[in-house]
C-alpha cells in the first residue's frame, strides 16, 4: 500500500530583496524564498505567530517581489497573489485553491491609468498613457537627494496619497487630487504643486494636481519599505504609514487630526541602528499586526495588544543560504541544521501549539558551514570552510528553554559545571562560555571580554524572536579539532557517541584520510588513509558501530571494520576502538558517489551517485532519472532518495520485486534545488509513521510525516546479513567490485 505523506514543518527565509513580503487574504503571509513562494498561516490562538505551510515552486529564478491583489478603494485583500522573479516573468496565484496554484503566467499588461516609478536619479516619474495607449513621462516629482527605493499609494476620499522613501533616509508624502478640488482650498495652493494631464478609466481627460504634503525624517538609514495601513472603504482620514529602513527600525507614522502634522506614533525593531537592516514591511488585513523582513532573510512580527502598545509575536524563518547538512539529536528531541549562511540552527516542537519552530541558534560563525554531527543529546560538532572542526555543548539556558517549550523529553539530562550561556567577542569566531551571576536577568560578560560580548538569559514562554536567537541561544565551544589540511567537508558520529569521524576536501590521496576522534577528551585516535584518491563526501557508522562506510568523489566506497581489542584493566584508561579496511568498491558507479546509507539491520548499504543510480548489493539499481544526492533508510525499511532536481522519492525493496516506489514528492512538496541531506527521526515511532527531515540548496528545511497502511511500506526482505563482503559481480581487494570504467575522468 503506498505511503501517504504530509508536510509537518517548513523552515525557510525570505528573499533578501526589498518588496519580497506581503500580508493578505486569510491573514496569510507570503514571501519569496529562493525560487519559491512561501506561504505562512497564523497559529491557532490569534496573535501567537505563524507557521509555514507551503513552498510553491513555479519560477526558474529567485522570487524577488510578492504582492497580494487588493480592491480599490477599500484595500481589501483578494485571494490572488502576484510574484515577480529573476526569470523575467510574473505569475498570478490562485490562493483559494488547495494547494495554491498558478492561475496565469503574466507576459503582458493592460496598463493602469498611470504608472509611478521611483528612479535612481532621486526623482519619481509619473507615466501617463497617450491617446494611442503608449506610455510617456508626464511629470517628475523631485525632492529626494538619493535613489527612490519604495512607493505606496492609498485612496482617501477623493484624494490619492503617495508615500515615497529613498536612500537619503527620508520619506515624502504627496497628495494627488483633481485640480478643481485643489482650487477650492487656497491653503494648499501656497505649497509648491504640479499638474498632470491624464485620463480616467473611461478615457475622459483629467487634470490632476500633485502637492508635497510632508517630509518625514526619523530613520538613520536607507528606507526600503513603505506600507499604508488598511482602512475602511469610505474612510476620509489619512491612514497610518509604516516604514522600514536599514537602521533596523520599523516606524509607524500618523497624521495629527488637529494640526495635520505627521508624527512618529511607534518605533519597533532595533534602536540606535545596532541591528541588521530591514528590507520591507507589511500590515495584516485588519491592520492590527505588522511584519518586516530582515537583511538576512529573517521575519519579524508585532501585534498591537492595545492602541500604541506593540508586542513581538512568533515569527517564521530559516536559513538565508543553501542548507548543507542536518542531524537529529540521538534521542530525537530536536533537529540541528547548518548552512552556507554561516549559522547552525536548532528546531524543536512547541508543545503547547503543536508546531515546530526554530528554538535556538547554537553557532553564528564567520565561515560557511558544510557539515555537522550530533554526538549526544547535549553535544554536537560542526565543520566549516576552515581546517578545524569545532565541538559544542548545550548550556543551561538552552536546556531550560527546551524543557519549557518542547517538554522534558526534548531536553537532555542536566550536567554539572555547564555554563549558563555563550557569547562571541568582537572580531572573534569562538563561542565563549558565560557563567551565571546573581543577577541572571542582566547582561553577563566574561571578565576578559569587552562589554559587547554579553548575553541576557532568556525567560521564554514562546519560541524566541530573531534578536534572542542571534545573541542569547549560542552554545559554548568545547574544543577545536586540528588535523586536516583543508576545509572540512563531512563528519559522522558513532551511535554510542564515543567516536567522531571527519573528512576534508582533497585533491590528492594524502589529504583524503578520515580522522577519528575520541569524544570523551576530543583527542585524535586514528587516521584511515591510503584508500580514497579524492574528497570523501559522506561518512556513516553502521547501526551497531562495528563498521564505518565512506564514499568519495573518486567513485569508490570503502567499509572499515572495527578491530576488537582487549577490554582495559580496572583503573586504566579506556582505549578507543580502531578500524581497518574490510571492503572496497572500485568505480562502483560511473560518476561521483554523493551519498550512502546503511540498511536498518546493518547487513548492507546503498549508495547514490551523479550517474542517476541507487545501488545495493543485490538486485537491479533504482534509476529515478536524475542524479541521486541524498539517501536515508528508516528502521521500518522505508528508503528516502533525494535528487538533484529537489524531488524526493520514497521506496521499499523486496527480494522478489526489487525497488518499488511508494510516493514521490515534487518540487513544491519537497525542494526545488539539490537535496543535500535526508535523515529519519530516531527513537520510538509515533504509531505507524516516520518523520523524515530534508534540507537542500533552496535554503529550506522540511519535516515530512510519512504514514503507511496495515502492511507497512518497509522492506519485505527481513533476512539479516552478518557481514559486508564483496559484490557477486566482481572481486579485487576484499569486498572490491568494479563497474564499467568512465574514461572521461572523475565527474
Amino acid at each position: 500500500m503506498p505511503c501517504t505523506v504530509s508536510t509537518e514543518y517548513i523552515s525557510a527565509a525570505c528573499s533578501c530583496t526589498p518588496g519580497a513580503l506581503d500580508w493578505g487574504h486569510g491573514g496569510r503571509l507570503c514571501f519569496g524564498s529562493c525560487q519559491a513562494l512561501a506561504v505562512a498561516e497564523p497559529l491557532p490562538g490569534g496573535d501567537t505567530g505563524f507557521r509555514l505551510t507551503n513552498t510553491l515552486h513555479h519560477h526558474a529564478g529567485d522570487v524577488i517581489a510578492c504582492r497580494w491583489a487588493r480592491e480599490l478603494p477599500s484595500d481589501a485583500a483578494l485571494p490572488l497573489a502576484v510574484t515577480g522573479s529573476r526569470d523575467h516573468a510574473a505569475a498570478l496565484w490562485d490562493m483559494a485553491s488547495e494547494p495554491p496554484a498558478v492561475a496565469a503566467r503574466l507576459v503582458g499588461h493592460g496598463g493602469p491609468p498611470w504608472l509611478l516609478v521611483g528612479s535612481d536619479d532621486a526623482a519619481i516619474v509619473v507615466f501617463a498613457p497617450g491617446e494611442d495607449g503608449a506610455y510617456a513621462a508626464a511629470l517628475r516629482l523631485v525632492g529626494h537627494e538619493d535613489w527612490v527605493r519604495c512607493l505606496d499609494v492609498a485612496v482617501v476620499g477623493g484624494d490619492l496619497l503617495l508615500a515615497s522613501g529613498g536612500q537619503d533616509a527620508t520619506i515624502r508624502v504627496w497628495t494627488v487630487r483633481e485640480a478643481d478640488d485643489a482650487a477650492e482650498q487656497p491653503d494648499l495652493l501656497r505649497l509648491h504643486s504640479q499638474t498632470i494631464a491624464a485620463r480616467d478609466r473611461c478615457g475622459r481627460p483629467l487634470l490632476l494636481t500633485v502637492t508635497l504634503e510632508s517630509v518625514l525624517s526619523g530613520h538613520e538609514g536607507r528606507v526600503y519599505g513603505l506600507r499604508w495601513r488598511p482602512r475602511a472603504a469610505r474612510a476620509t482620514a489619512a491612514p497610518p504609514l509604516a516604514s522600514a529602513a536599514m537602521d533596523g527600525a520599523l516606524l509607524v507614522w500618523e497624521r495629527d487630526a488637529a494640526t495635520g502634522v505627521w508624527v512618529e506614533a511607534a518605533r519597533l525593531g532595533a534602536v540606535g541602528g545596532s541591528g541588521l537592516g530591514l528590507l520591507g514591511c507589511a500590515w495584516s488585513p485588519r491592520g492590527d499586526r505588522l511584519a518586516a523582513q530582515g537583511q538576512r532573510g529573517a521575519l519579524h512580527v508585532w501585534a498591537e495588544a492595545e492602541p500604541g502598545l506593540w508586542r513581538p509575536a512568533v515569527p517564521c524563518g530559516g536559513h538565508a543560504g543553501p542548507v548543507s547538512d542536518l542531524a537529529w539529536a540521538p534521542g530525537g528531541g530536536y533537529l540541528l541544521t547548518c548552512g552556507r549562511d554561516q549559522t547552525t540552527r536548532l528546531h524543536g516542537r512547541w508543545a503547547s501549539a503543536g508546531s515546530w519552530h526554530e528554538m535556538g541558534r547554537p553557532q553564528v560563525h564567520g565561515h560557511d558551514l558544510d557539515c555537522l554531527a550530533a554526538v549526544s543529546d547535549a553535544r554536537f560538532a560542526s565543520g566549516a570552510e576552515e581546517k578545524v572542526a569545532r565541538a559544542f555543548a548545550m548550556p543551561v539556558a538552552v536546556r531550560e528553554t527546551l524543557a519549557t517549550l518542547c517538554g522534558p523529553d526534548a531536553a537532555p539530562p542536566p550536567e554539572e559545571a555547564l555554563p549558563d550561556g555563550a557569547a562571541v567577542p568582537s572580531l572573534g569566531l569562538s563561542n565563549k562560555p558565560v557563567f551565571a551571576t546573581e543577577e541572571t536577568a542582566q547582561p553577563m560578560a566574561r571578565r576578559d571580554q569587552p562589554a559587547d560580548a554579553c548575553f541576557v538569559r532568556p525567560q521564554l514562554r514562546a519560541p524566541p524572536t530573531e534578536e534572542t536567537l542571534l545573541q542569547d541561544t549560542l552554545w559554548p565551544e568545547l574544543r577545536k579539532l586540528y588535523g586536516h589540511g583543508f576545509e572540512l567537508l563531512a563528519m559522522a558520529a558513532s551511535g554510542d557517541g564515543r567516536l567522531l569521524a571527519t573528512a576534508c576536501r582533497a585533491a590528492h590521496p594524502e589529504h583524503a584520510a578520515v580522522l577519528l576522534w575520541e569524544t570523551a577528551d576530543w583527542r585524535q585516535v586514528g587516521a584511515l588513509g591510503g584508500v580514497h584518491q579524492l574528497s570523501v563526501v559522506q561518512l556513516a557508522f553502521s547501526p551497531d558501530d562495528r563498521r564505518l562506510l565512506t564514499v568519495s568523489r573518486d567513485r569508490t566506497w570503502s567499509v572499515f571494520e572495527r578491530v576488537e581489542s582487549e577490554p582495559p584493566a580496572e583503573g586504566s584508561e579506556r582505549v578507543a576502538p580502531l578500524y581497518r579496511l574490510a571492503a572496497r568498491g572500485v568505480r562502483a558507479h560511473s560518476r561521483i558517489i554523493w551519498c550512502c546509507a546503511w540498511l536498518p539491520d546493518g547487513g548492507g548499504f546503498v549508495t547514490g551517485s551523479r550517474d542517476g543510480q541507487l545501488l545495493r548489493r543485490e538486485g537491479a539499481p533504482y534509476r529515478p532519472g536524475a542524479a541521486v544526492t541524498a539517501v536515508a533508510a528508516a528502521p521500518s525499511g522505508l528508503f528516502a532518495v533525494g535528487l538533484e532536481t529537489g524531488c524526493v522519492r520514497l521506496l521499499n525493496w523486496s527480494a522478489a520485486g526489487g525497488w518499488v516506489e511508494q510516493a514521490a514528492l515534487d518540487t513544491s512538496a519537497a525542494h526545488h534545488s539539490a537535496v543535500k541531506r535526508l535523515q529519519f527521526r530516531p527513537g520510538p515511532q509515533e504509531g505507524a509513521t516516520d518523520l523524515l527531515a530534508s534540507c537542500a540548496a533552496d535554503h529550506a528545511v522540511k519535516l515530512h510525516r510519512i504514514k503507511w497502511g496495515e502492511n507497512g511500506c518497509g522492506s519485505e526482505d527481513t533476512e539479516r546479513r552478518p557481514s559486508v563482503n564483496c559484490d557477486d559481480r566482481g572481486t579485487g581487494v576484499p569486498g572490491e567490485h568494479a563497474a564499467p570504467a568512465n574514461t572521461s575522468g572523475v565527474n
